[in-house]
């Protein structure tokens, strides 16, 4: 089609977002239009502003997802207006949850409306659009049909198949020779309503009641600017139509790393994930793993007692956690004591230890709250070496296991700033 006026256009969707601003320029255009939509005060505020360009204008209340109401509506439309020569198959619904919260009446209810309605809208059409002599059918994709996103696999599995379902029909149009072009629009973030009247399924850690509003942070392109690259598509004979930047970069993101850019998604979506529990311990739903721990309750890297934390970066000191374990036995010898790193055998009795750590702990565990934290000077003996007991193995106070009162380990330098554990007998051994 070189141009659409004196044409007619049909288009699903109209009463809000991309199919109310497309309805608009094409009237600008000279083109005729017949409209449809499920929400009725939509569809007649649409209706008002194309009819003020002074071109015939047709409304119903069309259930894409109804088989025989989109091919009554084809016909009524064909038989009012004298023909039709552009479909645009509009209409969507958005659904956010994971698959396993996904019930199979919302994933019908989206798959009826996002995929059966293009496939009805086209199927309906495409006969009076072949009568015409000429025309062109604009199926909405999106750029999640191009890529796979978390709490989106309903909507992933419409849009997939809407671009496969166009791609293959412009093909056998093609080989026909027929006149009818085809065209798959991959809109990227669009300002509408689209999140907000979207279904969401709360779960804990993956969907809530700020997700809808968080998403919406990401539309940049206005409908305006999706309605004008549309009837550029169409002019032009377009076979694909990415709409906005971020819908080009997620296309190229996709062509260069098409396994990669899952592990992206996958990080981002962790991150995401781990705020959420952050800021809401306590939801609707359970979490995913009920026998986890909640997250936050240790705020370290690994169970390394002493390991560095994820908000700080800091050492932990042993009995720090806001919330202490239960202590386990653990054998009071001196040579449990490393700073973090078991004493190497190879090493001709030197004892390592880690210079990194600002602060002592214990090598088995968390120390119980008891355990005193005191500075002492370092002693004259060398910093890098235990007590002269723990090098030879002799018991001494604080070496025997089976006599935890008389644990004792003092003055013991295990950092350059002289850090050292102290305990005194009458308390039990924890180190």
């Amino acid at each position: 089609m070189k141009s659409v006026q004196g044409k007619v256009a049909a288009i699903t969707g109209a009463g809000s977002g991309i199919g109310r601003e497309t309805a608009a320029l094409l009237a600008r255009s000279g083109c005729h239009v017949a409209l449809s939509d499920v929400n009725e005060q939509g569809l007649a505020e649409t209706a008002a502003i194309c009819r003020g360009h002074g071109v015939e204008v047709r409304t119903a209340r069309v259930d894409v997802a109804q088989r025989q109401e989109v091919h009554a509506w084809a016909d009524s439309v064909a038989r009012d207006l004298g023909a039709v020569h552009l479909i645009i198959n509009n209409a969507g619904v958005a659904l956010g949850a994971t698959i396993e919260d996904t019930s199979y009446e919302d994933f019908e209810w989206l798959m009826n409306i996002n995929f059966w309605g293009v496939v009805h809208g086209t199927k309906a059409f495409l006969p009076h659009l072949k009568a015409a002599g000429e025309g062109h059918i604009v199926n909405i994709s999106s750029v999640f049909g191009l890529i796979a996103v978390p709490t989106q696999a309903a909507y992933n599995a419409a849009k997939f198949a809407v671009k496969g379902f166009t791609e293959a029909l412009r093909q056998e149009l093609e080989v026909e020779d027929s006149p009818i072009g085809v065209t798959c629009v991959h809109p990227g973030g669009i300002k509408t309503n689209i999140a907000r009247s979207a279904r969401m399924t709360q779960r804990h850690g993956w969907v809530d009641g700020k997700s809808a509003a968080e998403f919406e942070k990401f539309f940049a392109t206005t409908p305006e600017r999706a309605a004008s690259d549309i009837l550029s598509a169409i002019l032009k004979n377009r076979r694909r139509q990415l709409i906005g930047s971020d819908a080009v970069f997620i296309d190229l993101l996709q062509r260069l790393m098409p396994t990669l850019y899952q592990r992206l998604l996958v990080a981002g979506a962790r991150r995401r994930r781990r705020k959420m529990m952050l800021l809401n311990p306590t939801t609707r739903n359970a979490p995913a793993n009920p026998t986890a721990p909640p997250l936050g309750a240790r705020n370290a890297r690994s169970d390394r007692p002493g390991a560095r934390s994820r908000a700080s970066g800091r050492r932990r000191c042993p009995g720090g956690s806001k919330r202490p374990r239960e202590p386990r036995p653990r054998s009071c010898s001196p040579s449990r004591w490393t700073g973090g790193r078991r004493a190497s055998a190879s090493t001709s009795g030197a004892w390592r230890r880690s210079w990194a750590s600002a602060a002592p702990r214990c090598s088995g565990g968390w120390a119980p709250a008891s355990c005193s934290m005191a500075r002492s000077s370092p002693s004259s003996s060398s910093p890098r070496s235990p007590p002269p007991a723990a090098r030879r193995g002799a018991k001494g106070p604080g070496a025997s296991p089976t006599s935890p009162s008389a644990c004792s380990i003092s003055s013991w330098p295990t950092s350059r700033s002289g850090a050292s554990c102290s305990r005194t007998p009458s308390t039990p051994c924890a180190c």
